[in-house]
């Protein structure tokens, strides 16, 4: 059964410091972070950058290349997802089995924009189930590493194995081809002059299977 490892940061405060940040981090992510616009953008790409570093081994050194849809991956490293939405960002580390995931705030996602992507009863769903359904959608369309290049109304992933949650105001889903266990850990990243560290904190254990 494979072990899925999904770390969730807060990204607010990170912004302030990105100078020492993007010292240590991979060049993709230099990159992108100077590529947005946005501050609540760059700020999860700051995050984003710091999860992979301490969780995924991909440091300052490593050259994060990407399939031709866009998903980043790195050989010899374990398999990996990423994921943003308002001041957070996940990472979600699978050993060697692919994963997707994505996080969503609750109450963003209409019914909609649900209908231009699954073929669930929108209408009646309530806010949480909505942001469960999109999440879904993102998080298999991740592991098949298309991301919206694939019709999601023509692939929805029957097969597959999915974990939900929610927290703090947002849910998150991840996917896997194969039966899989869960952990999340919230992360805190403490920036200083010469250094960066981290705490974290387990928020949810083995059994959130849906």
């Amino acid at each position: 059964m494979t072990e899925i490892r999904i770390y969730i940061a807060g990204s607010d405060s990170l912004i302030e410091k990105s100078d020492k940040i993007l010292d240590s981090v991979s060049d993709r992510y230099r990159q992108k972070y100077n590529e947005l616009k946005m501050e609540q953008q760059r700020s999860g790409a700051l995050a984003a950058a710091l999860l992979l570093r301490f969780f995924a081994g991909i440091g300052a050194e490593d050259e994060v290349l990407c399939n031709e849809y866009g998903k980043p991956y790195l050989p010899g490293k374990p398999e990996f997802s990423i994921s943003h939405s308002d001041d957070f960002a996940v990472l979600a580390v699978s050993g060697d089995q692919p994963v997707g995931v994505d996080i969503e705030r609750i109450g963003r996602v209409t019914p909609r924009v649900i209908r231009k992507v699954s073929h669930m009863d929108a209408a009646s769903s309530s806010e949480l189930d909505l942001a469960l359904e999109w999440t879904r959608v993102e998080a298999r369309l991740k592991l098949k590493g298309t991301g919206f290049y694939a019709d999601p109304l023509k692939y929805e992933g029957k097969s597959l194995f999915y974990s939900s949650c929610a927290y703090d105001g947002h849910c998150l889903t991840c996917a896997t081809a194969s039966e899989h266990t869960v952990t999340v850990d919230r992360v805190d990243f403490k920036i200083e002059e010469d250094s960066i560290s981290y705490t974290t904190e387990n928020i949810i254990g083995k059994d959130i299977q849906t």
